[in-house]
């Protein structure tokens, strides 16, 4: 059973993040929906296990992303263009500058 980690929102960007802890326990923020491998690069790639956040490596097609790669205060790194629904369906919402 997939546990599920706690949910915040962002000091930073006021956007909803999910805690996960990761393999040596400590906490990592990760994007709250699951979005297709195809449009992550390999390095954003993350994905859970038993409620541990992992580097991707699990095979499936989607796969859940840093906080920081979309969080607008942070540092710009945009996500690549996409147009699948669900990637864009799921993504928060970001302040115009």
């Amino acid at each position: 059973m997939l546990r599920t980690g706690p949910s915040g929102r962002c000091r930073r960007c006021g956007n909803r993040i999910d805690f996960y802890p990761r393999a040596d326990q400590r906490p990592f923020a990760l994007h709250p929906a699951e979005l297709a491998i195809a449009h992550m690069p390999a390095a954003w790639r993350w994905h859970l296990s038993c409620g541990i956040a992992h580097p991707y490596g699990d095979g499936s097609a989607w796969c859940r992303i840093p906080h920081t790669m979309l969080c607008p205060d942070g540092t710009p790194t945009a996500p690549p263009a996409c147009t699948s629904r669900r990637y864009t369906a799921n993504l928060p919402s970001v302040p115009a500058a």
